[in-house]
């Protein structure tokens, strides 16, 4: 959304940011499993 994409921007001297402003992600990995 147009309000995500502006925090993004916003935020990007605060966190890593893809070139699109968009926060760069990672796979996190599994601690636990519910059944």
């Amino acid at each position: 959304t147009d309000v995500c994409q502006r925090w993004w921007k916003y935020m990007t001297d605060v966190m890593p940011a893809n070139p699109d402003n968009s926060p760069v992600s990672s796979e996190l990995q599994e601690v636990f499993y519910l059944p």
